[in-house]
């Protein structure tokens, strides 16, 4: 886990447990930036780099006992390039595995990413209040996105 969340994270060198009690402890992140080392505590650090440090922790952690994986914006924080190299081993290992995986984006750069040729689209019916879903399948031939179609908005697309 570790390996993977050095590449995620420019500088981090360490993970540790810190007793703050004695029923609680706190994470620790090393950076080193060349000869400079800092200690940080969790709240210290960003949203994106707790955010990445979270996901990698529970895809190695947990991947072997889920059966599958919802995540809902996970892009709010963290760039497309940051966020893309944590969904490919996510998208692989569960295709592996045969495993599920839903992800939540409005992110253009993410839904072309993760549904190259097919999205599912969910909306509300306006009559009655009912959620319904349906696959819209992009005109790759055209050069049609899978967000151009979200973006259009047309549920029966």
């Amino acid at each position: 886990m570790l390996r993977d969340v050095r590449d995620a994270v420019t500088g981090l060198s360490q993970l540790r447990l810190e007793p703050i009690s004695s029923e609680a402890k706190e994470l620790r992140v090393r950076m080193s930036f060349g000869q400079k080392v800092h200690e940080l505590r969790w709240s210290q650090l960003s949203e994106g780099q707790r955010l990445l440090i979270a996901l990698y922790g529970m895809f190695r952690l947990s991947f072997s006992q889920a059966s599958g994986y919802v995540l809902d914006e996970i892009e709010n924080y963290v760039a497309p390039s940051e966020i893309q190299p944590f969904l490919r081993k996510l998208l692989d290992a569960s295709a592996e595995a045969d495993k599920q995986v839903i992800v939540i984006s409005h992110h253009p750069e993410s839904i072309n990413y993760l549904a190259a040729d097919s999205i599912w689209r969910m909306w509300r019916d306006p009559v009655g209040g009912h959620t319904r879903i349906a696959k819209v399948e992009a005109d790759l031939d055209s050069g049609e996105t899978a967000y151009d179609l979200v973006k259009r908005g047309e549920p029966d697309a």
